[in-house]
C-alpha cells in the first residue's frame, strides 16, 4: 500500500485546485462562446428581418405601400411627393429620381444614403428600389417636406407646415372653382376609393389631362359626364 505523506497530500491538494481552475476556465470559455453565438444569431436575425407594412400618415392622409425593414420605415417616393403636389421625375439612364416643390429640389439615387440638392439630407440607411419603385426612409422624406415625425403605437405620422405649398403651385382656388373640386373629388372616390394614393392620383390626372385636351369638354364636369365615346365613367 502506498503511504501518503504530508508532501503528497499537499501535492494532491494543489493538483485538485489546478483541475478545478482548468474546469472553471473551460466552462467560462464555453459560456463566452455561447454568448457570442447567441449575439451573432440575434444580429443575423435582425439584419435579415423581413419587411412588413407600416401605418403611415402625412398631414392626416394615409400613405400606402410602405414597409419597415431593419427598424426603419420606408415610403414610396413618387406616391408621397406627388400626393403633396411636388413634381417627381425619373431618369432611367442614371437611375436617379428628382423632386421639386416648396422652393426646394433634390436628387435621389438608388442605394444612396439620403437626398442631395438644396440642402443635403443624410440618412443612416440607403434608398431602395423594390419592384421598380424607389423608396426612401420616412425621416429623410419628412426633412425634405420640412415636417416633423412622430411615432405612436406602431403608427408613424408626419406633420408639415401649413404654409409649405410647393413652388409653382398656388392655392387651388386660383384655378378651380368649388364645383370643380366637388366633382373631381367625387369621381376620384367613385373610381379609386379603395385604391392606394397612386390610383387616386392617376384618376385625377386623367380627368385634368382631358380637360386640357381639345378632344374632350373643357370642364371637369363635362369630362366626367361626356358621352361622345360612350359612358366614360361610372
Amino acid at each position: 500500500m502506498t503511504r501518503i505523506t504530508l508532501r503528497n497530500k499537499k501535492a494532491l491538494r494543489h493538483g485538485a485546485r489546478a483541475v478545478h481552475v482548468v474546469r472553471a476556465a473551460r466552462v467560462a470559455r464555453v459560456a463566452r462562446a455561447a454568448s457570442v453565438a447567441a449575439g451573432l444569431a440575434l444580429c443575423s436575425l435582425l439584419c435579415g428581418m423581413p419587411a412588413h407594412a407600416a401605418n403611415v400618415t402625412v398631414d392626416g392622409r394615409a400613405v400606402y405601400n410602405t414597409f419597415v425593414e431593419n427598424g426603419r420605415t420606408y415610403v414610396p417616393l413618387r406616391a408621397l411627393f406627388e400626393g403633396m403636389g411636388w413634381k417627381v421625375g425619373w431618369d432611367a439612364g442614371t437611375r436617379c429620381a428628382t423632386i421639386a416643390g416648396a422652393g426646394c429640389s433634390y436628387e435621389i439615387r438608388e442605394n444612396a444614403y439620403g437626398l442631395s440638392g438644396t440642402s443635403d439630407i443624410a440618412s443612416d440607411v440607403p434608398n431602395v428600389n423594390r419592384g421598380g419603385k424607389l423608396y426612401i426612409p420616412i425621416r429623410a422624406a419628412a426633412k425634405a417636406l420640412d415636417g416633423a415625425v412622430a411615432y405612436h403605437r406602431g403608427s408613424v405620422t408626419v406633420e408639415t407646415p401649413a404654409n409649405s405649398a410647393p413652388a409653382g403651385m398656388p392655392d387651388t382656388g386660383a384655378f378651380y372653382s368649388e364645383d370643380d373640386l366637388y366633382w373631381l373629388s367625387r369621381i376620384i372616390e367613385a373610381e379609386a376609393g379603395g385604391e392606394p394614393m397612386e390610383g387616386k392620383i392617376a384618376v385625377g390626372n386623367t380627368i385634368l389631362n382631358r380637360v386640357a385636351s381639345g378632344d374632350y369638354p373643357d370642364t371637369i364636369y363635362g369630362v366626367i359626364f361626356d358621352k361622345q365615346w360612350g359612358t366614360q365613367y361610372t
